[in-house]
This record gives C-alpha cells, structure tokens and sequence, in this order.
C-alpha cells in the first residue's frame, strides 16, 4: 500500500512499489492498491481497502472498501460484514434511470471516454434511461471541505490511536520515521504548522457547513432527477506510469496526480453515499478502465443489484497476464 495510506500512488518507499497486475511499471491506484492489485492478479478473491487509511487518520471520512473480483463476492463479502438477509438479485435494468452528469464525465482521457460511451450506449440499448443533468457547483462546493477535513482529523485522530495501543510516537514522530518523499511533506507540514494544517475555525466551517451542503446537493440530485444512481469513469485516465508521484500526463498535458486520479469519486466519499467501480473494458495498451456509480445514500444494497446487471451486460475483463 501507500505508506500509511496516505496516497494514491502505491509507490511506498520504505517498502517498494506496488505494480499493476496489467503493466507492473503502472501504479495500482488508490490508498490500498497492494490489495487491489493481490486481487486483480487473481490471488485472493476479495479484500478490504480503506479510506482514508489504515489507522484512523479523519474520522468523518474512514470506511472500510470492500473490493472483489465480481460482484457477486462483492455482494457476498457485503452480506458477511452487515448481516444483511435480503437475497440479492440482479436489478431490472429496463427503465432504470441513472444520471449522468457532465462535471464528472467531462475533461477525461481519450480511451476512457471511448469505453465510457460505448458503456453507456450498452446501457441505453438495455433499457435503461440515461438522464444527462450536471449537479451545479459540485466540485467547488466539495474543495472547501475535501482538504479541511482530512489535514486536521490526523492531528487529533492519529495521537489518540497512538496513546490507545501505546505507541510513543507524536505527529513528529510519525514523520521522522516515514520514507516516502510525499508522505513526509504531508507530515513535516503538520508538524511545523504550515499548509496544509488547517486551524479549527476553517475545519468546523466544513462540517458544519459545506458537509451538510454537500450531502443536499446530492439528496436533491437524486431526488429531483428520480435517478437510482450516477454514472461516470471511476477515474479521468488509466493508471499512471510508477514514479508520477506529483505530475502526471492527462491527454499530454500535465496535471497533480493526486488531485486529477480523485476527482470523481472524492465527491461522493465527503457526501457520505455508496459508491461502485465496475470494469467495462481495455484500454488499447491493455489498462482495465472503470465504469463507478454513485447511488443515494443508504442504497447500498440495491446499488450492488444494479452492479449485478451490469456485470452481466458489460461482461468481464481478461485476467492480466
């Protein structure tokens, strides 16, 4: 994984990078990437991610990510960790409506938006209703409290795990220890009080007051479209090249990595509703690209039986070599 989870990367210094399944000089992704790429190269049929981390690093955005090789573990792996009794069964995708909103889908590279298309037109052509309305304001909304939270729950929520299983390490300690260039500039910024540390004033600010904005844009986006969900590419490009730790290349321009890889799904994580990544194909250099839906909050249960259907329209990608 990232050191301490803290990234995107999978490029741990302390301990080595994690290679994708289906190009090892490409990244794996994501904060747990090493369990990711364990089960896309076929060694264990499903795992547990994180987010934000392994420890508890922000306390109003920690949830465990299930993640499987389909998603019927996936809905199996669901069923053990909430008890959940009802049988699960693939959604009637004729006159499903889901959004498709344009912030989310535009600015995305070339291939990605070629196999999101063709996704979409599967869709269409199984009945189901594709309603294209944006959410307005989104993404400015969700930047005033995507990096409030996270920067200042580690300072209170990371030395109270550390007294709690008696590790006698403060902030400055966890920074002293750590190897990846990135990881400790997080922390070596903590820790001398300098951006991104966010004081409290401006973090309260956030839950109090953008969250809850937050989570009524999308209770009112799916409410007022009458969709079950939202569709967009999981993330605007496929992996990146091991190493593109800060920049990265976005249809030959370069942008932040970390930034541009959560995009998409970094709304919906600080609004608190479930989320869903499904392979719908290949790149043509041979990079598996994700199809995600958001549903409301609470539907989890049946976002996993939409996820039932579209894995059976979509079908599955090929084992990497």
């Amino acid at each position: 994984m990232h050191e301490l989870a803290l990234g995107i990367t999978g490029n741990n210094a302390a301990f080595g990078a994690v290679g994708n399944p289906y190009d090892p000089k490409r990244i794996a992704g994501r904060y747990s990437g090493g369990n990711g790429a364990a089960i896309a190269a076929r060694m264990a049929p499903a795992g547990l991610g994180s987010d934000t981390a392994v420890t508890p690093i922000a306390h109003a955005r920690d949830t465990a990510g299930p993640m499987a090789r389909s998603v019927a573990d996936l809905a199996l792996l669901d069923t053990v960790i909430t008890g959940a009794k009802d049988a699960l069964i693939p959604a009637q995708l004729k006159g499903l409506r889901i959004g498709v909103p344009k912030s989310l889908n535009d600015g995305v590279e070339t291939e990605t938006a070629r196999l999101m298309a063709d996704a979409l037109a599967k869709l269409k052509a199984a009945g189901v209703e594709l309603v294209e309305a944006d959410i307005p304001g989104l993404m400015d909304l969700n930047n005033k409290l995507s990096f409030p939270i996270a920067p200042y729950e580690v300072t209170v929520d990371l030395p109270a795990y550390a007294k709690k299983f008696g590790i006698k390490l403060d902030l400055k300690g966890f920074a002293d220890t750590i190897a990846s260039p990135d990881v400790k500039g997080l922390f070596g910024a903590l820790v001398k009080g300098e951006p991104p540390t966010i004081p409290k004033k401006v973090y309260e600010e956030a839950m109090k007051v953008h969250r809850p904005a937050l989570i009524k844009t999308y209770a009112d986006y799916f409410a007022q479209q009458k969709v079950a969900a939202m569709a967009f590419p999981t993330v605007p490009l496929p992996a990146a090249p091991i190493g593109d730790d800060q920049e990265t290349l976005l249809e030959g321009k370069k942008v932040p990595t970390f930034p541009t890889f959560i995009r998409n799904t970094d709304p919906g994580s600080n609004a608190g509703v479930p989320g869903l990544s499904v392979p719908i194909g290949m790149t043509r250099s041979g990079l598996p690209v994700g199809f995600a839906l958001d549903g409301p909050r609470g539907s989890d249960r049946k976002l996993l039986a939409i996820g039932l259907a579209l894995e059976k329209l979509f079908g599955p990608i090929a084992a990497p070599k």
